[in-house]
């Protein structure tokens, strides 16, 4: 298990992804990309987790409060979908903190000024600290359009980012209060009975498990990291092609080794994965089974 403070995570660094010397290199630099990612992601998993366990909370309680069968129904409804603000707010805030640090790292490596995980955790965090005694100052920061430009391709990228998460929790507890709604008309259970067992059944449900919030959390990270890659690339005074490495194991989808190393293209233009157009690893407009827990990386090379 990684977190941000690993040895492993902290060595890493990113100068391989621009102008590779050969594939092995390009490769190691996209493992060692990967890595600092899992770091992130142990890191966002809590976060998500706390959200998960209060949407799942919202509801036990509106469940509880039921008077009838049919407020048990629009009660439950209105506390799943009350979750949707949850789900954008830590969304927004994990892909607004892996992205300015993943564009840094990416900046730097296209400056050749890469330095190892470990400096980035030293520099100070938020808007107007300063380094305590023994710190380093503070680095070089992100182009002053990066914030806004993460904002700009959340919002419009809202459905995929947020409604993916949110709508499969909801989806699931009315699944579960439907079946349970159904079983209490058929075996003439009382009201008390019937939300007993709906609790029971969303309690086994592993909706808000640290596997799940995981999985949320990885699919944040992987592109976040991504786009914010692409974006210090396009931003950066040189002019770069970009190209698709994959980590090239096992795992790897048959897809993306077809894209793995295929011809460099311009910055602005989409690869073409399994069918599908792609500006990036794990961009939102793949389908699911294209982009979800995706590894791959950009590497650029100069123009």
């Amino acid at each position: 298990m990684h977190n941000l403070t690993d040895w492993a995570a902290q060595s890493c660094r990113f100068g391989g992804l621009c102008n590779p010397k050969d594939q092995g290199e390009a490769r190691r630099a996209a493992k060692q990309f990967d890595q600092v990612r899992d770091a992130f992601i142990d890191r966002m998993r809590g976060p998500v987790k706390d959200v998960l366990d209060e949407v799942i909370s919202e509801v036990q309680s509106a469940a509880r409060s039921a008077r009838t069968r049919s407020e048990l129904r629009t009660l439950v409804e209105a506390a799943a979908e009350g979750g949707r603000p949850l789900y954008r707010d830590e969304v927004e805030g994990i892909f607004q903190d892996v992205s300015t640090s993943f564009y840094r790292r990416t900046h730097d490596a296209l400056d050749g000024t890469e330095r190892s995980h470990a400096w980035y955790l030293k520099q100070p965090q938020g808007q107007g600290r300063q380094p305590s005694e023994g710190q380093p100052a503070q680095g070089p920061t992100p182009g002053a359009g990066v914030a806004a430009a993460a904002a700009a391709f959340f919002a419009a990228n809202l459905g995929v980012l947020v409604a993916g998460a949110h709508l499969t929790t909801r989806r699931a507890i009315l699944n579960i209060l439907e079946d349970v709604i159904q079983e209490a008309r058929e075996e003439g259970l009382r009201l008390d009975e019937a939300v007993d067992l709906f609790l029971d059944r969303l309690g086994v449900s592993n909706l808000n498990s640290q596997t799940r919030a995981g999985l949320i959390a990885r699919t944040l990270v992987i592109r976040a990291s991504n786009w914010a890659s692409l974006r210090a690339a396009r931003d950066h005074p040189q002019d770069w092609l970009k190209n698709w490495v994959s980590v090239r194991d096992n795992r790897v989808r048959p897809a993306h080794l077809d894209t793995d190393f295929s011809d460099p293209i311009p910055l602005g233009e989409q690869f073409n994965v399994g069918g599908f157009p792609a500006r990036f690893p794990a961009d939102p407009r793949l389908p699911p089974g294209q982009s979800i827990n995706c590894r791959c990386v950009l590497f650029y090379i100069s123009e």
